[in-house]
């Protein structure tokens, strides 16, 4: 069972965005909804929010972070561990080319790296003159 509010700010006002709190083996959790409203009840949006964590936790599904908030450096350090645990690749060479996507990509969010970031990426790369690097990066094999 959990429930909907609006934190009270610094200023004391209350906050236009809802937050819901519930709990996930008898530890609460809060979480913003991010529906805002100024309003007395809590807006449909952020009802169906807390009912969807709820049912996960009912049915004991996992509560997975919010996709919005993975930043690139999570998914990077997470495949280079899968990397490290089944050795399917060659370290060194993931490595090697984490390194570059690191420079582009760090501190981004995962959810906001589209097609259009992955073409200036490639572009960036180009006018680095990669293509040549890339060859080298084959021949180790």
């Amino acid at each position: 069972m959990g429930y909907l509010y609006r934190p009270r700010l610094k200023s004391g006002a209350r906050s236009e965005i809802w937050w819901a709190k519930y709990y996930v083996n008898g530890r609460p959790v809060r979480e913003s909804t991010g529906v805002a409203a100024d309003t007395k009840t809590a807006p449909e949006g952020a009802r169906r929010f807390l009912k969807g964590r709820e049912g996960r936790v009912a049915t004991g599904q996992p509560i997975l972070p919010r996709a919005d908030r993975i930043r690139y450096d999570e998914v990077a350090t997470d495949l280079r561990q899968h990397y490290e645990a089944t050795g399917s690749r060659d370290l060194e060479e993931a490595d090697y080319r984490l390194e570059h996507l690191e420079t582009f990509f760090a501190g981004r969010r995962a959810a906001a790296i589209g097609q259009a970031e992955a073409t200036a990426y490639a572009l960036k790369r180009q006018g680095e003159q990669a293509s040549g690097a890339r060859s080298t990066a084959s021949s180790r094999s």
